[in-house]
């Protein structure tokens, strides 16, 4: 299972990517923005799962807009994370095939319960 992570604190993207690799069928690459995803990835769909973090500092694409921008060009599972949560962010996801997961201590237990069994 290929999963792509868009997180600009390198600290939780390389946490997601040890914790997630544990699985001997999984593999991470990590991108700290929407913009470095698009300049390196030619084909989506090389990926089953794409994470991406809600708010990517001052970048010019919050996550939302750009799982708008891949999803009629992409198969597998969106997940937005977001340690901002609320109900005004949740609802965006809402009728877009996006699922929502506020950040956790346990958001990697989550993603593997959810996702990868």
């Amino acid at each position: 299972m290929n999963i792509a992570v868009i997180e600009d604190d390198n600290s939780q993207s390389y946490r997601y990517k040890q914790q997630l690799e544990i699985n001997d069928n999984v593999k991470v690459d990590e991108f700290v923005s929407v913009e470095h995803f698009i300049k390196t990835v030619e084909n989506v769909n090389v990926y089953n799962i794409i994470i991406s973090d809600f708010n990517l500092g001052n970048r010019k694409m919050n996550g939302i807009e750009f799982f708008e921008k891949i999803k009629d060009n992409f198969d597998g599972k969106m997940i937005l994370l977001t340690g901002e949560g609320g109900f005004g962010v949740r609802k965006k996801t809402w009728f877009k095939n996006i699922d929502y997961m506020e950040k956790s201590i346990n958001i990697i237990e989550e993603i593997e319960q959810k996702y990868l069994n």
